[in-house]
């Protein structure tokens, strides 16, 4: 069995390793073919194409994407509403994508195979009967999600309700400004991004549900492999739901035929997965890189702080074995702030010091607070004339999740940017880091040799003695 984990594991290295080298090419090659835009730019033209991605909403714009032969990107007023699946018919002027000062952003676009844009073009709307199969049901989700956003809308009042619908589905950009500027300064962005502590709450949500209801913990398990399937696709297909969702399904797996799951053979075919259908999402996708820079962090440096965390709990001197459990929570974030610091400083520039703080004292609250959020939510389509005090429970929780961040921002001045921070940095940085971790763990394994072979020559000499 040992083997064949290792063989497993090796396979799974070897596909990384090409896909790897498959995204580095692809991503080399970006802007250099033609994208048959180049004597189009800067001319009026019309354009008749389907909506091909759910509209993002701003406060003051729609954006979406429509596909005909090509895909173009379209940013045009809030109202009316054009979503996913609509039939339009596009008149204004074409433009070729611009990069901003810190960000190159045609080579982001370009990842997605975007490479023309409309700013509020005239749009004409047209009926469409003949969608696909697999476009229709993309459709049918989308509409369920827009149902969700507005059941939360009609029992919580903004700025709440903008936090709520982030955090359930996905909605980043229905959040204030100024709220999303609270929690990146107070480094808690990652809590109200969807990711895999949202979906391994949710899934344990469902599956604690149908155990209630009667059922065994086989067919509660099916009905959470149901939700791992659709609901990254229910919030846009983010990196970090994806991955959680390929994982969780990989160790529910495991756990419904009781076999012990390796969680490094889980993260890599995670990846391969991903990589093998956006083979560029390793160099453009930023929430990709965080996201498995996380999950190594938990694996491989957070068990270094759960040494600390047992002999904590061995102390009992005036109750300071409950220092036990802050430490722990303490030792989860810094695991995964050493671990994506790299990656952030190289993207933004900047970080949150406070961060390390902050996240053990409000993480608590993200399991109570999905857990009353999905209560309330299915609650109130059913009642949806006492949908705003159903949510009350709700909003004192997302109000106190919102206050914390600001207080924590408030503190502006531990809040540093970091300049010239490139990839030979961030290369030197894993480099040291995977160093350290490697001494550390040979140190640990010696030391736990030692000890296994005191033991043995104490029982080997009581035998003698016996004898």
């Amino acid at each position: 069995m040992y083997k064949r984990k290792n063989i497993f594991l090796l396979i799974n290295f070897v596909l990384l390793f090409f896909l790897v080298i498959r995204g580095s090419y692809l991503y080399k090659t970006l802007g250099k073919k033609k994208t048959g835009f180049e004597d189009l730019y800067n001319n009026k033209i019309e354009v008749r194409g389907t909506v091909c991605s759910e509209a993002e909403l701003d406060y003051h714009f729609r954006r979406f994407v429509v596909c005909n032969e090509k895909k173009i990107l379209v940013t045009t007023s809030l109202y009316p509403e054009y979503n996913y699946g609509d039939v339009l018919l596009i008149q204004g002027l074409l433009q070729e994508p611009n990069n901003f000062s810190d960000f190159d952003y045609k080579k982001y676009l370009a990842g997605k195979g975007i490479y023309a844009l409309f700013y509020y073009p005239n749009i004409q709307y047209f009926e469409n009967s003949n969608l696909s199969f697999s476009s229709r049901l993309m459709k049918g989700v989308y509409g369920v999600k827009w149902k969700l956003k507005k059941a939360i809308n009609k029992g919580l009042p903004e700025p709440e309700a903008g936090l709520a619908n982030a955090l359930l589905l996905g909605y980043k950009k229905a959040l204030y400004v100024d709220d999303r500027e609270a929690f990146s300064k107070a480094g808690l962005s990652h809590l109200i991004v969807i990711s895999g502590a949202h979906v391994t709450i949710l899934s344990s949500l469902i599956l604690s549900f149908f155990i209630f209801l009667g059922l065994s913990k086989k067919a509660s398990l099916r009905f959470v492999f149901l939700f791992l399937f659709t609901y990254p696709f229910l919030v846009g297909l983010s990196s970090s739901s994806v991955r959680a969702s390929i994982m969780g399904a990989l160790l529910f797996i495991a756990y419904y035929y009781g076999r012990l799951s390796n969680m490094l053979n889980a993260v890599v075919f995670a990846a391969n997965i991903m990589l093998l259908f956006r083979p560029l999402s390793l160099f453009i996708d930023v929430g990709f890189q965080l996201s498995f820079a996380a999950v190594l962090g938990i694996m491989y440096i957070y068990p270094l702080g759960r040494q600390i965390t047992k002999k904590l709990k061995e102390i009992k001197i005036n109750n300071l074995n409950k220092l036990s459990y802050f430490w722990d929570a303490f030792s989860l974030t810094l695991a995964c702030q050493v671990a994506v610091f790299p990656i952030i400083a190289y993207h933004f520039q900047s970080f949150s010091s406070l961060s390390f703080l902050a996240n053990p004292l409000i993480a608590w609250i993200l399991y109570p607070l999905i857990a009353t959020l999905v209560v309330s939510l299915l609650l109130s389509l059913v009642f949806q004339g006492l949908a705003f005090i159903i949510f009350i429970p709700a909003y004192f929780l997302l109000f106190i999740f919102q206050r914390f961040a600001y207080f924590v921002a408030s503190f502006s001045n531990l809040y540093f940017s970091i300049s010239n921070f490139g990839v030979k940095e961030v290369f030197l940085y894993y480099f040291c880091l995977i160093f350290i971790l490697s001494w550390m763990y040979r140190k640990k394994k010696r030391k736990y040799s030692r000890r296994k072979n005191k033991k043995y020559n104490k029982l080997k000499k009581t035998k003698i003695r016996l004898k």
